[in-house]
């Protein structure tokens, strides 16, 4: 309005107040249209932005820890970034920051391939700069190829396993429908990857590097000369193949899964029929709702036909699916191969990790009996052994910088590696937990199935634990497979039988307290966060909340570090079971010894039967603490 009076000189223009402003200003309803073409691009652009941001920081952490980080926290570091990095950009581009999750969740239709196009792009661009960054700033450089004398057959079980650990605990956490119509992705995701990357670094860093990640592998590739440049395929390679593992992996734990995308189009229906080929029990499971109750028998193709002409509306088949997945259970098949995969996976982790430790405290002049820091002295004067691989301190990294203060700090760490491998168990329990507690129950444990088993009233409990133990410590074993496969040809570089009998000084009685006590406080952790459903304990814990898997990994990560030097910190029967193996195995690919043979049994059966009599007291004490989880209520009809 004043403007319009301070302008008497156009009376032709300024007709009224309204149009003079429309003429001379850009009124606010003017602008709007821009504001929203502006706020719609940047909302396009955001998840691209915040995949090239988080890709960024976590390469740069890698690779600063790696060429003068910790050995001891690097790999912790590492996992800090991912957390901090997924929870910040989580609800915005879905937190992948590596490109083998976003292939695992495209070949899972969980994302379409131009939008991944886009998040690879904004992944190896943020990659690709951090790695330029970290070198420059740390003067050395990382190796892209496998360390020591592993060559490519290890590469590719290392690199395989470990990348499909990643993207399966990655879609489980943050795809399965179980999780997201619950919205419980931004809770789970972030602890779940973030411990998945601190295992499966613990477990492969002195192997293959510890990439799993194809934005890291390319940034540190294109830092070395280009006639080195022939391990970079072989990498990618395996970590795609590893997504795709995992992909497939997804499926078969979760059949309820092929209701998520097509069940009412011909092209999932397809997919169901070819993936109930390797999963058979799939395909009862995922019957998609309203499908199949008038079925008469005819061909196939023509209920397809027939179906495709009735379809429902959106929301018919949103209520249908939510309704589904209310009432739904996972097949006891699928409840067998979660056991089975979380069992390889820990005992994996485990065992990898002291394989490492092996491998770094060779190269400094450390036997495995030397754990304590002042054992170290000894090897500062003797351990002319670091350094000689040619590589500098560490294998496959060239450090820059002040060598001799590394070097003091690196053998001082080395002696204290052996304790790591219950802290990436830990993390590992922590990752499989939170992926894997809604379709199995999170055991991993014979010793904790044998407690959920007892705790809860009827033999046939019992009964159906039996077949769960069996393919737990089928897990165990094939990790034992892979542990042997992995050191064969290496025990010049520390890569030695696995130990199963009690530390140094100490006796028996060792394992029957440690390995009985502290297996049955992992019991009574995971069967007091997981099986407490009556509503008279209010402020229990579920497994829809994170405490309860941090709990799980905390007792696991306590219970191991503390009796580490009086029985290993085994606590669990397929870890046992795993070594004995992983040594039969060894022996069996030299020179057979049936003493040592009849000695790693012997210490087998002593070690497993302590462990399932702290299942047992575990089972009893949840009994008497948790009362009123027995006291039937009059009002509760079956």
């Amino acid at each position: 309005q004043e403007l319009a009076s301070s302008l008497p000189l156009f009376p032709d223009i300024v007709t009224t107040q309204r149009h003079t402003l429309n003429l001379l200003l850009p009124c606010p309803d003017a602008m709007a249209p821009l504001r929203d073409e502006a706020i719609h691009a940047a909302e396009g652009a955001a998840p691209f932005f915040c995949e090239f941001l988080g890709s960024f920081f976590v390469v740069l952490t890698y690779g600063l820890n790696v060429l003068s980080g910790s050995m001891l926290w690097s790999t912790t570091s590492v996992a800090f970034a991912v957390m901090a990095a997924m929870v910040a950009t989580v609800d915005i581009s879905g937190g992948h920051l590596n490109p083998a999750i976003t292939l695992a969740h495209t070949l899972s239709q969980k994302m379409g391939w131009v939008r991944a196009l886009g998040y690879w792009i904004a992944q190896f661009t943020g990659g690709l700069l951090a790695g330029s960054l970290s070198t420059s700033m740390a003067g050395g450089k990382i190796t892209v190829a496998p360390r020591y004398s592993f060559d490519a057959a290890d590469l590719l079980v290392s690199e395989v396993v470990f990348t499909s650990f990643i993207c399966f605990v990655a879609l489980n956490s943050m795809a399965a429908i179980r999780i997201t119509r619950k919205g419980l992705q931004s809770r789970f995701a972030p602890l779940a990857v973030g411990f998945a990357y601190l295992a499966a670094g613990q477990a492969t860093i002195e192997i293959s590097g510890g990439f799993a990640n194809p934005a890291a592998t390319l940034a540190f590739a294109v830092t070395e000369h280009p006639e080195d440049w022939k391990w970079l395929n072989i990498y990618v390679g395996c970590q795609a193949l590893g997504s795709a593992v995992a992909a497939l992996l997804f499926f078969m734990v979760r059949p309820e899964e092929f209701m998520a995308f097509g069940h009412f189009d011909s092209e999932g229906l397809e997919l169901r029929r070819a993936i109930s080929v390797l999963c058979p029990w799939c395909y009862g499971a995922a019957e998609a709702p309203g499908r199949g109750e008038n079925d008469d028998g005819s061909d196939e193709m023509a209920r397809d036909q027939e179906h495709q002409q009735r379809r429902p509306h959106a929301a018919t088949q949103e209520e249908a699916l939510e309704s589904y997945l209310g009432k739904y259970e996972s097949p006891w098949p699928c409840r067998h191969l979660s056991e089975f995969l979380g069992c390889f996976f820990v005992v994996a982790t485990f065992t990898l990790s002291i394989a490492n430790s092996k491998l770094v405290r060779h190269t400094y002049g450390l036997t495995d009996d030397e754990y304590s820091a002042t054992n170290t002295t000894k090897s500062l004067g003797s351990g002319a052994q670091a350094g000689q691989h040619g590589e500098g301190l560490r294998a496959g990294v060239y450090l820059g910088g002040n060598t001799t203060a590394l070097a003091t700090q690196f053998q001082m760490e080395a002696a204290q590696l052996g304790l790591a491998s219950h802290w990436s168990t830990a993390a590992a329990v922590i990752a499989l937990s939170l992926s894997l507690a809604d379709v199995s129950g999170a055991h991993f444990n014979p010793a904790v199935t044998l407690a959920s088993a007892l705790s809860r009233p009827g033999m046939w409990r019992t009964a159906e634990s039996l077949p769960i133990m069996m393919w737990q410590l089928l897990g165990g074993i094939l990790a034992a497979a892979m542990y042997a496969t992995l050191s064969r040809n290496h025990s010049n570089e520390g890569l030695t039988e696995l130990k199963l009998e009690p530390g140094n000084d100490h006796r028996l009685r060792s394992v029957i307290f440690g390995e009985m006590v502290f297996t049955a406080a992992v019991a009574l952790v995971v069967t007091s966060v997981t099986m407490v459903k009556s509503p008279r304990y209010p402020r229990a814990p579920s497994i829809e909340r994170i405490s309860f898997a941090l709990a799980i990994g905390f007792v696991v990560a306590a219970a191991g570090i503390s009796i580490h030097a009086h029985t290993g910190g085994i606590l669990n029967p397929c870890i046992a079971v795993g070594i004995t193996a992983a040594n039969i195995f060894t022996q069996v690919t030299k020179s057979m010894d049936l003493q040592g043979l009849v000695g790693h049994i012997g210490y087998l059966f002593y070690f497993v039967g302590w462990e399932m009599v702290g299942g047992v007291l575990a089972a009893i004490v949840f009994v008497l603490a948790h009362p009123l989880e027995y006291k039937k209520d009059p009002l509760l009809v079956n």
